[in-house]
């Protein structure tokens, strides 16, 4: 049931997107895109939403539910607290990508690394942190929305596979 809600507000979101291409605003969902737009995509197509539900249904559809558990969770808090903690304390960039910051990167870190203690040992939760903040601080863009959680849930099914 969750898969197919997952599913199903990710088709809703990208058809609104396209509305909201040729100028129909669509409640509620108009107002979320305008809020989690980046400057660059006002005259393109946003990224972030619709990846973003694209990697829970992937999640969802090719993990057990421990790893995406995690990922979602990492993705949901972990992705959002690196981006406030980033924007607030942040001002040290990372050499190979100047749009994140140290802190940011060290954020999504540790909330990876609590969240995953409750689903593997300290180490793989400590590998997990670590894949999970490689991910984001790459210069892929909105496409960290669909690489964090898969990468993530593919560490913990690793790592509870191998334990």
């Amino acid at each position: 049931l969750t898969l197919w809600l997952g599913g199903a507000a990710t088709v809703r979101f990208a058809l609104a997107e396209g509305l909201r291409r040729i100028g129909v605003a669509v409640p509620v969902l108009s107002k979320v895109t305008w809020a989690t737009m980046r400057p660059t995509e006002q005259r393109t197509v946003v990224q972030g939403p619709n990846l973003y539900g694209q990697g829970i249904v992937l999640t969802l559809a090719f993990f057990p539910r421990a790893g995406a558990t995690v990922g979602i969770l990492i993705l949901a808090v972990g992705d959002s607290v690196a981006s406030l903690a980033g924007r607030a304390f942040g001002s040290t960039a990372l050499p190979h990508n100047p749009g994140k910051t140290v802190v940011g990167s060290f954020s999504l870190f540790a909330v990876g690394v609590i969240i995953a203690t409750f689903f593997v040992s300290i180490p793989w939760a400590f590998a997990i942190g670590a894949s999970a903040a490689l991910v984001e601080s790459l210069s892929v863009g909105a496409t960290d929305n669909l690489l964090l959680p898969v990468v993530a849930a593919g560490v913990v099914t690793l790592a509870r596979a191998v334990h």
